[in-house]
């Protein structure tokens, strides 16, 4: 049951909210006749910089029992390489 818990509901829930905010990229660059690949990715880590921390939160919060480093990194990824960044400074 922990393992659906801590490591797979976190997972599911990130994939989720990673494709509504594609689609909802997709929808809003197309709307502006803007279809350009790097424009979507750029975008969709601006938005994943803000979002992913604030799951990740409500995740410990209210969900997970067992802190684990591999779901940390998947919802702040670029924070995580900011960390290890200052570790090696």
């Amino acid at each position: 049951m922990i393992f659906w818990k801590d490591i797979m509901f976190p997972i599911i829930l990130a994939l989720l909210a990673l494709f509504l905010i594609l689609f909802v990229i997709n929808l809003v660059l197309r709307f502006f006749g803007l279809d350009i690949p790097i424009l979507r990715f750029i975008l969709l880590l601006a938005i994943w910089y803000y979002v992913g921390p604030e799951i990740y939160n409500w995740l410990s919060y209210a969900i997970i029992t067992t802190q684990h480093e591999g779901i940390r990194i998947l919802y702040m990824p670029i924070q995580s390489i900011i960390e290890a960044f200052e570790s090696l400074v």
